[in-house]
């Protein structure tokens, strides 16, 4: 436990129990409120802003980014942020696009620097009842963490297990990697708080020694939908790759219903 709340900051206020009676139940609430998210949440569009920075480092130290260098690289750009939902014969899809201001795809949204992120904001599919089996858990104790009383849970990607492991691109080689992250999970409804992923080890053969996902979820009041939702507001993105430190924020707001209309038009 020393080791875990030192190498994650945010455990800092972490009232650690020991006792894994409760896991099982605590991860049948989870997986239901994931269930429930998922199938309660409708297509979405919303204003994505995504704010990057880099610079040069030497090492890794205690955790931070040490840089070769005071100058530091920033970007900021702005996007529309589709979130859409397919049934399958898997059961529901969920798809990100970016899209510019006439409402278009976006292929490519890399920042000067050549960095782009995607996908992130739908990590925390992997605590579905139906993922589960793919990770390992522990339970940590309890926390106050951003307003709410959460339990915290810690979780690895078992390998041999993992169905659908993440895959991204660095200068266009395509990477396939495993994570342990923690989650907080508000004590009283079971919605995911804030989770937080880390690569379950260093990519030496790829020099990616560093990957940080923080995923922060809050409540959203939606113009015409019934209900406020629950949804993911901040993605924050830090990794250290063949010697530059990256972190991209991705801040979403200004949500509202997704609908496609359609007119026949005669020939």
């Amino acid at each position: 436990m020393s080791e875990v709340m030192d190498a994650v900051p945010e455990l800092k206020g972490l009232t650690a129990e020991t006792n894994q009676g409760g896991l099982a139940s605590l991860l049948g609430n989870l997986g239901q409120s994931c269930i429930d998210l998922l199938r309660h949440t409708p297509d979405l569009a919303s204003h994505e802003e995504q704010i990057t920075q880099q610079r040069g480092i030497n090492r890794i130290s205690e955790g931070a980014f040490v840089p070769l260098t005071n100058a530091i690289r920033r970007e900021r750009q702005e996007f529309g942020y589709l979130l859409l939902f397919r049934d399958t014969a898997d059961g529901t899809e969920l798809r990100e696009y970016r899209t510019d201001k006439h409402g278009r795809p976006i292929v490519n949204a890399r920042s000067q620097g050549g960095q782009m992120t995607v996908g992130f904001a739908s990590e925390w599919l992997r605590l579905l009842p139906g993922n589960q089996p793919e990770l390992r858990f522990r339970y940590l104790g309890r926390e106050e963490m951003d307003g709410h009383k959460t339990m915290v849970i810690a979780f690895a990607q078992v390998p041999g297990h993992v169905r659908y492991p993440a895959q991204f691109s660095f200068d266009r080689t395509l990477i396939t990697a495993l994570f342990q992250g923690i989650v907080w999970v508000d004590a009283s409804e079971f919605r995911l708080v804030r989770m937080r992923e880390d690569l379950l080890a260093p990519r030496p053969d790829l020099r990616l020694s560093e990957m940080t996902t923080t995923i922060r979820f809050a409540e959203v009041q939606i113009p015409k939908a019934p209900t406020a939702l629950w949804l993911p507001k901040e993605v924050t993105i830090a990794w250290e790759y063949k010697g530059i430190a990256v972190e991209q924020r991705h801040l979403y707001s200004d949500f509202w219903l997704y609908e496609v209309h359609s007119k026949i038009v005669p020939l």
